[in-house]
């Protein structure tokens, strides 16, 4: 019975790993990362825990130190217009496995067709961010902010995300 119940198992995870390479991992990587980008960054886009349609996780497993906050908040905006048909709840940012902040899953939508500049993006992004508990990570978003506090919170929520600065 053990056995059996074993190899149920595996073969559960291996179509699970299947599913998310056919269905997440592969189209995105095939849209956003070109030949040239692909040399400075490299993502893995999955479910939590493979089967968790509720989060979908970006993970960055390598960035280029060259790589600056725009082009990883330009690389948002890609992998939210990509996922914005599917429904879920959070977009979890991690690095190299390791699982850092969330996103809600309608900002990401809402990202994916915002006519904002990435600039406006790249200063309003801060306040969004949540803790693995659903937290706010930074306050921003208030009049007593400047955009030099804005800034700094963009470089804060990079540097802590995979190590990246502006």
């Amino acid at each position: 019975m053990k056995t059996k119940l074993f190899n149920i198992t595996i073969v559960a995870l291996i179509l699970g790993g299947f599913w998310n390479y056919f269905t997440l991992h592969r189209p995105i990587n095939e849209v956003l990362i070109d030949p040239e980008t692909a040399k400075q960054i490299e993502i893995r886009v999955h479910y939590s825990w493979l089967f968790n349609m509720n989060k979908i996780v970006l993970d960055i497993r390598r960035v280029s130190p060259e790589i600056k906050a725009a082009r990883m908040t330009r690389l948002l905006v890609d992998v939210s217009k990509q996922i914005r048909n599917k429904s879920f709840d959070y977009l979890v940012l991690s690095f190299e496995g390791d699982a850092k902040f969330m996103l809600d899953g309608r900002y990401v939508h809402n990202l994916a067709d915002s006519p904002q500049s990435l600039l406006s993006i790249m200063s309003t992004m801060p306040p969004k961010v949540l803790d693995l508990q659903g937290n706010s990570v930074f306050k921003g978003g208030d009049f007593s902010s400047s955009i030099a506090d804005e800034l700094d919170d963009v470089n804060t929520f990079h540097k802590q995300w995979y190590g990246g600065s502006r």
